[in-house]
């Protein structure tokens, strides 16, 4: 995690963070956003699982930059969530495309990346109706630290739920389409992915103009 200290009126004290959902891991050193574009074969370059049926494998994660304060109120001490920003990454260190696939399993895989942004947008989302309807991430602690530890603790279990239903929809994704075998539902849910996205992307434009425009994957036609 990295961490900048600075100070504010009233004395606050402000933090700059990046953190990962998964617990106890530093950012990887391969990291490729999702506002990229479409994914390519070429970017699958971890090594096949040994005994694996799968052909393909795609690893993401969800990152956020956030600001949070804490100031001193009579024995305690408040930390407050200021601002967050959650985006995607495609893991390609830990995505595979096995030799014998075929090329049309790309849009399938590329599915399961959009599946996880969409999950990042509708957090977002939430978060900036919790915030306009006048509801903030706050804890209190009888230290500095405790104030400190506890309030990025409770951002991380909000991305641990945000996770675990990226897993949800992924597995629900591939019973669904076969794992990308079965052509028709494959183009259909495919379709409502982009009619998802675009539509998170518009609302959250239309509650944040200075928002930056989060690109929509097209389906394929």
């Amino acid at each position: 995690m990295r961490l900048i200290t600075s100070f504010q009126a009233a004395q606050w004290l402000t933090f700059f963070c990046c953190w990962g959902v998964a617990v106890g891991k530093e950012p990887a050193a391969l990291e490729r956003p999702y506002e990229l574009g479409p994914l390519t074969i070429s970017e699958f370059i971890g090594r096949v699982e040994p005994g694996s049926t799968a052909q393909a494998n795609t690893a993401t994660r969800v990152r956020s930059k956030f600001r949070y304060s804490i100031r001193r109120s009579g024995r305690h001490f408040e930390a407050k969530i200021t601002s967050i920003t959650l985006f995607t990454v495609f893991l390609p260190q830990d995505s595979w495309w096995a030799s014998h696939a075929s090329t049309a399993l790309l849009d399938h895989e590329q599915g399961h990346f959009d599946i996880a942004e969409i999950n990042v947008r509708k957090a977002q989302l939430a978060i900036a109706q919790s915030k306009s309807n006048g509801k903030s991430m706050m804890v209190t602690k009888n230290s500095k630290q405790e104030a400190s530890a506890a309030v990025v603790a409770m951002l991380d279990e909000q991305l641990q739920q945000v996770d675990s239903q990226i897993a949800a929809d992924n597995l629900e994704y591939d019973r669904d389409t076969r794992h990308g075998l079965s052509s028709p539902k494959q183009s259909e849910l495919r379709r409502i992915h982009q009619l998802t996205l675009e539509h998170l992307a518009e609302e959250l434009a239309a509650r944040n103009p200075k928002t930056r425009r989060l690109r929509a994957k097209s389906a394929p036609q």
